[in-house]
């Protein structure tokens, strides 16, 4: 159990998958309890709530590939808004279960009794007891719809919640896509990109990495400090931004550490993206930047040391970016901005 900033101790961790996992054994009880239902509006109510929380599954399933630790508290008012979902769907699945057992045994009591009243010679005693128990089904049927009014409310309140969490959900991913800081695509969705690329491998035409990296970052952000630091990586990704391509989905930028920025150029080859590695080079060398908190300082100036590499067939993730990462740290050994390609 982790301890928060006060010092007092926080829940235990929740994934996004284990949720899933809850809504999944969920479903499955509601699903087996639908055909129990005559009424047709409980079903179609019912029915809406499977398919609510088998898309709010469907995103967590698609956040569990984005999580990471430093997500857990952002994800925990999800988690608490999803655990309540939980407990309002269990109760309803629970009074769908002692609804329908309670009515077949009231129906099988009845089957019973008249099955007896067959049995017997038509008179006046055999009418009674025919007209009473006709009254008593009539009874059963209006205490089952009273009961199904109110499991149909308890899940149209559900549905309620399933909609909100569907669009919390949905901003989540969008946040764990997007990094804050910088607002280009985050490591996660970098990941996500690649693994995409390299599965499509070549059908669509050549492609390249490229791993950019600013050069000396901790050394500026000491002199300067983190707030200019944290600037200064805004700065360079709208610089990186302003060399690429404007042909849409032609570049995929990201940042993928620190300093780090890793670029996918689609429909390009290697002679090509370097070119481009040397506009984003260039850029950044002539570039600076003038604090307005002492403008009295000296301009914020960095270079950057680029690594490009282009898909080869049998690549894996792993394989392209050792291999960018390789020719940046090529880049950099031999005496910084610069761009290495291989």
């Amino acid at each position: 159990m982790s301890k928060r900033a006060d010092g007092k101790a926080e829940g235990p961790t929740v994934s996004p998958s284990a949720l899933a996992g809850v809504l999944a054994a969920l479903t499955r009880n509601l699903n087996g309890a639908l055909p129990t239902i005559a009424d047709a509006e409980t079903r179609r109510v019912l029915k809406q709530s499977l398919e609510g929380m088998r898309s709010v599954a469907a995103s967590l399933q698609s956040i569990d590939m984005l999580f990471a630790p430093e997500h857990a508290r952002q994800f925990a008012a999800h988690a608490a808004g999803l655990r309540r979902l939980a407990e309002s769907m269990s109760e309803v699945v629970s009074d769908l279960t002692e609804a329908s057992q309670h009515a077949t045994s009231r129906l099988a009591e009845h089957a019973v009794e008249l099955e007896s009243i067959a049995e017997l010679p038509s008179d006046a005693d055999t009418s009674e007891r025919l007209r009473t128990t006709v009254a008593r089904v009539r009874e059963m049927a209006a205490e089952m719809n009273e009961s199904l009014g109110g499991i149909t409310a308890k899940a149209a309140k559900a549905m309620s919640g399933i909609a909100d969490l569907e669009g919390e959900f949905r901003e989540a991913r969008e946040k764990a896509f997007v990094d804050a800081l910088t607002r280009v695509h985050s490591r996660p969705a970098f990941e996500a990109r690649l693994e995409s690329a390299v599965a499509a491998g070549e059908t669509e035409g050549a492609w390249c990495m490229a791993v950019i990296a600013v050069d000396h970052f901790a050394r500026v952000a000491a002199e300067h400090g983190q707030i200019v630091g944290d600037a200064l990586l805004f700065r360079v990704a709208r610089s990186i931004e302003g060399t690429l391509p404007g042909e849409p989905d032609a570049a995929f930028l990201a940042r993928c550490g620190d300093e780090r920025f890793a670029l996918l150029a689609f429909a390009t080859d290697l002679a090509a993206t370097a070119q481009i590695a040397e506009a984003i080079r260039s850029a950044l060398e002539t570039a600076r930047w003038q604090r307005r908190d002492h403008p009295e300082r000296s301009l914020v100036h960095v270079t950057a040391s680029i690594g490009v590499t282009q898909y080869q067939p049998g690549d894996t993730p792993e394989s392209i970016l050792a291999r960018a990462e390789s020719a940046l740290g090529e880049a950099q050994q031999s005496g910084h901005n610069r761009v290495v390609a291989r």
